[in-house]
C-alpha cells in the first residue's frame, strides 16, 4: 500500500570495463523506463505521488530503456556456451542488441587466459573461423559457473584441493555473507576477526564455512540461529543462499565422478589453483609510485598498468605482501581489490606459462656453463615476475649466440673464465689439460702468440700492432660452423671426426702473420729489459700501455725486503727503450734559445741514450746533470738545472713501482719512491732484518778472505774481516746487505742494513764506540781531564745533560783522532789506527772543547740580547730563535761536523751584531731577511723532497747538507758583513748553487 515514491534518478548500476577488465559499480542516471518503473511502485492500490529530484527537462533526455545486461557484462561466459552449442560465430549471431566488437575480444582474451579456445582454421557455413574449445573449454561449459570460478575447479581437481576450493568458489558465485554497514564498521570488522585468516581471504570463506556448519548441528531454532548471525554481522539469506549453491556444485562434482581430497589442502595447493583462475586480478606493491601532490597514487600496481587499493573493509590491509591475488576488482570512487590473499611469483610463472611475455637482454659469455647467456625477463600484463635470471642466449638468436662465443670465448680468451695473471694462466691451463686433454691445444697457442704481440705493443708503446678483434673474428668465423656456440659444442665439433682432429686444431692455430700489422722494429731484450738490477739486486720489471692508467708505462717490481735498496737516480733512467723518449720531452722542455742548439730533437735524445749505452754508463749518474753535460758538450750554451721543466713530464716517463710482500700480493703502486719510503721503509727495514737474522750464517761476503757474518755483541775487534758488502738468497732471489757495527753504549753489534747510506752513517758510530771501549780506561781519564770542562758544565746545564755532552767531545775526539784516513775494515787495520791515534786523543780533546767553550759563551750572552730584539721586530726575532735554536741544542756537538763547529762562534757573533744594527735599521734587517729565504725556503723544500732519497742519492744529500752552512755563511754576509766570511758569499751565488742542486 504505498502512496509516496521518492526518486533520486540515480541508481548504482554494475558494468563491465573491457579496458581494465574490472567490475565497475558506477552511480549513473536512471532510464525513463526505470523511472516509470518506479513511480508506478506508488499506484497499485489507489491514486498516488512520485516526487522526482530532477527536472522534467532532465527526464526528457534520459535514454528510453536501461541498457541491456549483454551490453554490460563480460562476454567470456556466453561465447564459451555457443561454441560448446556449436552456434554460428559471436561476431555474426543475430543478437537484438549486438555486443561491441571490443566486448568480443575482451571475451576471447579471458577464455585464451583460462586456456579455454584454441585458434582453429576451419570456417564455418558463413566462412567464418569459428571458436575451438580445447579440453579445458569444454569441461568448463560443462560447469554452470562463471568461466573463471570454473577453471579454479578445475585447478582444484588436480592441485587435490576440492574440498575447499568448492566452498570458496560457491562463495565467490553469490554475495558475500559478511556485512559490513556503514555506522558499524568497526564493529563489524571486530565480529568479523574470528573468521580471519593472516595470510588469506580466502581462507576465511573456509573458516567461516566450518562455523556455520557447526553452528546448524547445534541449533536450537532457526531464530536463535538468525539472532546469532546478525550479532555477528553475518545475513542468513546470504548464508543460506552460499549453502544451496555449494550443495548443488557438489552433486554436480559428485556426478561427474570428482573426488574431494581427504586431506586437507596445503596453502599452496589452494592459491595455485585460484591463480589459475584469477591472473587477471594479480597485484604487485609499487614502493616509487606518488601523485603530483606527493601522496601514493595507488598501493599496487594491476594488470595492464592499472592501479589498486585495498578494499578498506580487507582484514589483511597494509600486511597483504608484495604479490597478492584478488577474488575481484570493483571501481566505485577507485579501483578497489576485495578478497585479496598473499602469493609467490613463483606460484605466477608455473601457472600462467602460456600468458607470460618474456624478454632477453644483456648477452653474455659464461665461464662456468661454457655457453653465451642472456638476462630474461618475464612479465604478466605488465607485471615483471622475475627478471635478471641466466638462461641460455642460442635457442633465441644462435647466429648472435656464436657470433658471441667466438668474441669472448675465443677472441677475447675467456674460454675458461678471465686469467688476468700468469699464475692464474697456469693454474687454467693445467686444469684445462686434465680435463679436455689437447682438445683446446690450439686455445692456449693463439694465447701465448697474442700475449707475445700485446708485450710488443706495451714495451713499443705502439697500440697499432696487433690486428682489431673483428679480423681474428673473421679468423674464427670462416673455420668454425656457426652451429657451434658453446664450449660443448666446439668440443663435440672437435671431437666428431677423431682422425681429423689434428688437422682441425692446426686450422685454428694463429700464426703471428695473421696477427701483426707490421714488425715492431727496435724492440730488443737489450733496450726493453725484463729485469734491472739495482745495487746487486735483480728487479723485475712490466709494461703496459695505456695512458691515464695507473699502471700506464715501465713498472718495477719491488719485493719489500729490498724497499731501501732502489736506486733512485737509477730508475730515472727508465730503460734505454724509454729514455729515448723522456729525453726527447726533457729536451723540448728546454727555453727555445737554449732547444734550437738541440734540432733536431728525436737525433739527439737518440744519440744521448746511445753514447751512454756505448760508453757503458747508461743509469749512472743524475739524468739530468748528465743531459746538461751532453748539451754543453754539443754547443758551447749555458744551461742549467732549472731550464728543464720535469714537471711537465706525462707519468708514463716516470719509473712506476709496484711494492710487493713476500708472497707476492701487490702492497702499493706508485711512481713517487720518496712518499714509498717514506710509508713503507720501516716495515722494509723489518722485513730485510728478518730475511738478514735467517740468513746470517749462509751470506756470501764480497771478500774471499771475509769471515762470515756472526751477529754478536763485540768489545774488541773479534769478528775477522769485515765485508763491505754481504749477499743472501731467498728463493731464486739475490739480496744485498750492507753489514756495519752498530753503537749499544758499553759495546757494539754486528748487523745488516738494507741501506748503504745508513750502514755507512750508523757503522762510523759504532768504529768510535768501539775504539772508545778498546781504550776505555783512556775514555775515563779524558771525561775527567777535559779542559774546560767545568766552565763548559754550568753553561750548557739549562740545555741538557753535561756528562752526554762530555761524551759526544769524547767520541768527536775519537773520530777525529783514529778515522781522518781509510775506515779499518780488519783488525789489523784497527790496531794500527788505534796506535797512531791514541796519543794525540788528548790534544784534539781540548781543541774540540775550547770551540764548545766559545759557542756555549756567546750563547749565553746572545740568549739575554735575543730578548730585547722581540719589541724591535717579532719576525726577525722569530728568525733569530730558530736560527739560535738549529745551532745551539742538547745533541749540537754530535750533530754538527767539526769543520762547522769552528765556526759556530762567528755565526752566534753575527746575531748579536744583527741585533744591535735591528735598532737603528729595522726595514735594512727586513730585507735581509727576505733576500736569506729567497734561497733559504727552495732548499727547504728540496730537502724534505729528498727525504725518502737520502741512501741511494748520497752525493746530492751531502751537497744538500753542505748547503745549509752556506746558508750560515750568508747570514754573516747579510747582517754582519764586519765578521767576513771564509769564501765570497753573496744571494746570486747561492742562488745558482741551489739550481745546480735542482
Amino acid at each position: 500500500n504505498i502512496r509516496y515514491v521518492i526518486d533520486s534518478g540515480l541508481a548504482r548500476v554494475k558494468r563491465y570495463s573491457y579496458r581494465n577488465k574490472v567490475e565497475q559499480l558506477q552511480v549513473e542516471p536512471i532510464s525513463q523506463a526505470a523511472a516509470n518503473q518506479r513511480a508506478g511502485r506508488c499506484g497499485r492500490v489507489a491514486d498516488g505521488i512520485c516526487i522526482r529530484l530532477y527536472s522534467e527537462a532532465d527526464f526528457q533526455g534520459r535514454p528510453a530503456y536501461t541498457d541491456p545486461e549483454i551490453l554490460r557484462s563480460s562476454l567470456a561466459a556466453v561465447i564459451l556456451r555457443m561454441a560448446a552449442l556449436r552456434l554460428p560465430n559471436i561476431a555474426q549471431f543475430p543478437f537484438i542488441d549486438k555486443p561491441l566488437g571490443r566486448a568480443i575480444v575482451d571475451g576471447m582474451q579471458l577464455l585464451e587466459e583460462l586456456g579455454a579456445i584454441e585458434s582453429t582454421t576451419e570456417p564455418d557455413l558463413q566462412g567464418q573461423h569459428r571458436v575451438q574449445l580445447s579440453a579445458i573449454g569444454k569441461a568448463l561449459a560443462e560447469l554452470p559457473l562463471d568461466p573463471r570460478i570454473g577453471r579454479i575447479l578445475l585447478a582444484a581437481r588436480e592441485q587435490q584441493a576440492l574440498k575447499e576450493l568448492t566452498i570458496i568458489a560457491s562463495a565467490m558465485a553469490c554475495q558475500d555473507p559478511r556485512e559490513r554497514p556503514m555506522e558499524f564498521a568497526s564493529a563489524a570488522d571486530q565480529a568479523h576477526l574470528q573468521f580471519a585468516d593472516e595470510r588469506s581471504e580466502f581462507l576465511s570463506f573456509v573458516k567461516l564455512w566450518n562455523w556455520y556448519q557447526e553452528a546448524l548441528k547445534h541449533k536450537q531454532s532457526n531464530r536463535q540461529l538468525e539472532n546469532q548471525c546478525r550479532s555477528l554481522f553475518l545475513s542468513p539469506r546470504r548464508l543460506r543462499e552460499w549453502r544451496d549453491v555449494h550443495g548443488q556444485l557438489h552433486v554436480l562434482l559428485a556426478e561427474k565422478g570428482w573426488k574431494e581430497n581427504q586431506t586437507p589442502a596445503t596453502y599452496e595447493q589452494i592459491h595455485t589453483a585460484l591463480l589459475t583462475g584469477l591472473l587477471g586480478y594479480i597485484g604487485k606493491r609499487d614502493e616509487d609510485a606518488s601523485d603530483q601532490r606527493g601522496n601514493k597514487a595507488g598501493d599496487y600496481l594491476g594488470a595492464r598498468g592499472i592501479r589498486l587499493f585495498i578494499w578498506p573493509g580487507s582484514s589483511l590491509g597494509k600486511k597483504v605482501g608484495a604479490w597478492f591475488v584478488a577474488g575481484e576488482i570493483q571501481e566505485t570512487t577507485r579501483l578497489y581489490a576485495r578478497t585479496l590473499a598473499k602469493i609467490e611469483p613463483q606460484w605466477i610463472e608455473r601457472v600462467a606459462k602460456h600468458r607470460l611475455v618474456k624478454s632477453l637482454s644483456d648477452p653474455f659469455w659464461d665461464k662456468e656453463r661454457g655457453e653465451v647467456l642472456a638476462f630474461e625477463r618475464a612479465t604478466l600484463y605488465g607485471l615483471p615476475v622475475y627478471h635478471g635470471r641466466r638462461v641460455a642466449y642460442a635457442p633465441h638468436d644462435a647466429s648472435e649466440a656464436h657470433q658471441l662465443f667466438i668474441q669472448k670465448a675465443l677472441v677475447d680468451g675467456e674460454m675458461f673464465g678471465k686469467v688476468d695473471t700468469p699464475a692464474l694462466e697456469r693454474e687454467t691451463q693445467a686444469e684445462a689439460k686434465r680435463r679436455y686433454g689437447k682438445l683446446f691445444a690450439f686455445f692456449w697457442h693463439n694465447r701465448q702468440l697474442i700475449r707475445e704481440i700485446e708485450a710488443l705493443e706495451h714495451r713499443s708503446r705502439r697500440p697499432d700492432v696487433l690486428v682489431d678483434d673483428e679480423l681474428l673474428c673473421a679468423f674464427y668465423r670462416e673455420r668454425i660452423p656457426e652451429t657451434v656456440y658453446s664450449r660443448s659444442g666446439l668440443q663435440a665439433w672437435l671431437e666428431e671426426d677423431r682422425a681429423n682432429l689434428e688437422q682441425k686444431d692446426q686450422s685454428l692455430r694463429l700464426q703471428k702473420s695473421n696477427l701483426m700489422r707490421h714488425e715492431a722494429a727496435g724492440i730488443s731484450a737489450d733496450r726493453y729489459p725484463k729485469t734491472i738490477v739495482m745495487n746487486g739486486v735483480s728487479l723485475q720489471t712490466s709494461y703496459h700501455f695505456e695512458p691515464g692508467s695507473p699502471k700506464d708505462g715501465i713498472t718495477l717490481i719491488v719485493p719489500i725486503t729490498v724497499l731501501n735498496q732502489v736506486d733512485a737516480i737509477q730508475a730515472e733512467w727508465l730503460v734505454p727503450g724509454l729514455c729515448v723518449e723522456k729525453v726527447q720531452l726533457l729536451l723540448k722542455s728546454l727555453p727555445q734559445k737554449i732547444r734550437r742548439h738541440c734540432i733536431p730533437l728525436p737525433e739527439s735524445a737518440k744519440q744521448f741514450v746511445q753514447e751512454r749505452l756505448d760508453g757503458n754508463s747508461f743509469g749512472k749518474g743524475d739524468l739530468t746533470d748528465c743531459l746538461m753535460r751532453f748539451v754543453r758538450n754539443q754547443n758551447p750554451i749555458e744551461i742549467k738545472r732549472s731550464d728543464f721543466r720535469p714537471e711537465a713530464l706525462p707519468a708514463h716517463c716516470h719509473m712506476n713501482f709496484r711494492l710487493i710482500d713476500e708472497h707476492g700480493r701487490q702492497l702499493e703502486l706508485e711512481r713517487n719512491l720518496n712518499r714509498l719510503r717514506s710509508e713503507y721503509g720501516g716495515m722494509a727495514r723489518e722485513a730485510f732484518q728478518s730475511l738478514a737474522d735467517a740468513n746470517i750464517k749462509t751470506v756470501q761476503t764480497d771478500q774471499a778472505q771475509a769471515s762470515p757474518i756472526q751477529k754478536g755483541s763485540y768489545q774488541a775487534w773479534d769478528f775477522g774481516e769485515l765485508p763491505q758488502t754481504v749477499t743472501m738468497t731467498r728463493g731464486n732471489q739475490t739480496i744485498q746487505g750492507y753489514p756495519a757495527l752498530v753503537d749499544r753504549k758499553i759495546a757494539v753489534e754486528l748487523e745488516v742494513f738494507d741501506d748503504p747510506a745508513e750502514a755507512k752513517r750508523v757503522h762510523r758510530q759504532g768504529l768510535c764506540r768501539l775504539y772508545s771501549v778498546v781504550l776505555k780506561e783512556h775514555t775515563k781519564a779524558l771525561h775527567k781531564q777535559l779542559p774546560h770542562a767545568r766552565e763548559i758544565g754550568l753553561l750548557f746545564i739549562q740545555l741538557g745533560s753535561v756528562e752526554e755532552l762530555i761524551e759526544h767531545i769524547g767520541m768527536m775526539a775519537i773520530e777525529r783522532a783514529m778515522l781522518q784516513n781509510q775506515e779499518p775494515t780488519n783488525k789489523m787495520q784497527f790496531e794500527e789506527s788505534l796506535k797512531q791515534g791514541k796519543p794525540r786523543l788528548m790534544l784534539i780533546a781540548g781543541e774540540i772543547a775550547k770551540h764548545v767553550l766559545a759557542s756555549l759563551q756567546e750563547y749565553a750572552e746572545l740568549h739575554k740580547k735575543l730578548i730585547a730584539a722581540k719589541a724591535l721586530s717579532s719576525s726577525a726575532y722569530d728568525d733569530m730563535r730558530s736560527q739560535l735554536q738549529g745551532l745551539i741544542h742538547a745533541q749540537f756537538v754530535k750533530q754538527v761536523p767539526y769543520e762547522h763547529l769552528v765556526h759556530l762562534p762567528r755565526y752566534l757573533k753575527a746575531i748579536a751584531l744583527r741585533i744591535d744594527k735591528l735598532r737603528s735599521n729595522a726595514s735594512r734587517d727586513a730585507q735581509n731577511q727576505r733576500d736569506w729565504e729567497s734561497v733559504a725556503r727552495p732548499w727547504q723544500r728540496m730537502v724534505q723532497e729528498s727525504k725518502g732519497m737520502l741512501g741511494m742519492n748520497d752525493e746530492h744529500n751531502t751537497r744538500l747538507r753542505e748547503f745549509r752552512w752556506q746558508l750560515e755563511e750568508l747570514r754573516v754576509a747579510l747582517f754582519a758583513q764586519e765578521l767576513k766570511t771564509p769564501m765570497p758569499m753573496s744571494v746570486k751565488r747561492l742562488e745558482k748553487v741551489l739550481a745546480s742542486l735542482r
